[in-house]
């Protein structure tokens, strides 16, 4: 039952994957800051926007036993689905999309809290985990949209240090679940 489930999110609500290049991957960390230099995917000529963060968070799990079980939770940063027009990159932009990462890291920390509290059940593991992810799914998609509509993707400057300050804010509250590794046993 190794790698039982591995699910990853996307800032691109519709898009869904299951395995990136580690190449592509940039996993969140609070020293390392996203440069344009990251965003490496081609852009999207058809959108009205002038970049795109794609970055997730999901886990996999060793499997439930009668002893316990493990889960690794993570949150990564894809270089190549990720894209910025050339001609509108800016700082502005830069934090914006940064502060996307961050709240994916928000979110990843708030499952992470969420499934530690879990109440140990081989039987039901599978299904707990599972609902709980949707459920944090889905409150993830709705921030991003809720940041994304309040700043008009950055174009609203109060509103963006409002936010960053916010997404700030709340990571510190949730330092203790910065680890990505989760125990769970009887």
């Amino acid at each position: 039952m190794k790698n039982l489930l591995l699910l990853l999110l996307f800032v691109h609500f519709t898009s869904f994957t299951f395995i990136k290049e580690e190449e592509d991957k940039i996993n969140w960390t609070k020293e390392y800051k996203l440069t344009w230099s990251d965003f490496k995917g081609i852009p999207d000529k058809a959108s009205k926007n002038f970049a795109a963060t794609n970055s997730g968070f999901g886990f996999e799990t060793n499997g439930a036993t009668t002893e316990g079980c493990t889960f690794i939770v993570t949150n990564s940063f894809y270089r190549k689905t990720s894209w910025v027009k050339k001609d509108k990159a800016n700082e502005p932009l830069l934090a914006h999309e940064q502060c996307h990462f961050d709240i994916t890291e928000l979110c990843t920390r708030k499952f992470r809290k969420k499934l530690s509290a879990i109440k140990y059940n081989p039987k039901t593991m599978q299904k707990t985990t599972a609902d709980l992810f949707r459920s944090e799914q889905t409150n993830w998609a709705k921030m991003q949209d809720q940041y994304d509509r309040e700043t008009q993707h950055s174009i609203i400057t109060a509103k963006q240090e409002e936010w960053e300050n916010k997404v700030a804010k709340e990571l510190e509250e949730l330092n203790d679940f910065t680890n990505s590794t989760i125990k769970l046993t009887k």
